[in-house]
């Protein structure tokens, strides 16, 4: 059996008031730090991690650099699949602001957001095809093995989802926290979901 400990990137300006900030390169901020080196030292107390992978974006690389030096491993290695949604011309700005000045397809992506494609950037069936084939890789390169991939709000909702055969449109009922942890047991005709943002604090 191989087991994927999926984790969120620790807290970043922009969280809150809620924006688009998808491929925005932030940082983390002091409380993202924070978070990052608590979810480093619960993971390390409860796992054995044999390899670290993140998406390419900053927020998650430091925070999945505090579990690799944490529990000595080397440098986390990029997974292009696990970064965050491209939302083309709406990344950067905040949901009420799209809310107001494109109501209905804001409408549409509150109501029904499998059917929506960003303006110029991905949809959900997007962004499910990458993070599913990236999910793929790691097992088969890590057989047996326990990797832990630290990636994005977004991409985590539609990963697990995908996993649980859940239809995409049911995006909107998953909440995935900073930091929280996520795991998968993947055996070749099966993944098994056994706990979902679980808090690491």
């Amino acid at each position: 059996m191989t087991s994927l400990l999926l984790v969120r990137h620790g807290h970043v300006a922009g969280i809150l008031p809620k924006r688009f900030r998808g491929r925005m390169d932030l940082p983390l901020s002091d409380e993202g730090r924070e978070q990052a080196t608590k979810a480093a030292e619960y993971l390390a107390s409860r796992y054995r991690p044999d390899v670290v992978y993140t998406s390419p974006l900053q927020r998650c690389r430091d925070s999945a650099a505090a579990l690799t030096g944490r529990v000595g491993l080397p440098a986390p290695l990029v997974e292009p699949g696990f970064t965050d949604t491209d939302y083309g011309l709406w990344q950067g700005r905040l949901a009420t602001e799209v809310a107001q000045e494109e109501p209905v397809l804001h409408a549409q992506w509150r109501e029904t957001p499998d059917r929506v494609r960003f303006p110029q950037g991905e949809s959900l069936a997007d962004v499910a095809a990458r993070a599913t084939a990236g999910l793929s890789t790691l097992v088969s390169r890590h057989e047996g093995k326990t990797i832990v991939a630290y990636s994005h709000d977004s991409v985590l909702r539609v990963l697990l989802l995908s996993t649980m055969g859940a239809p995409l449109g049911a995006y909107h009922r998953l909440e995935i926290d900073p930091c929280s942890l996520s795991e998968l047991h993947c055996e070749p005709a099966l993944i098994r979901i056994v706990r979902i943002n679980e808090r690491t604090d």
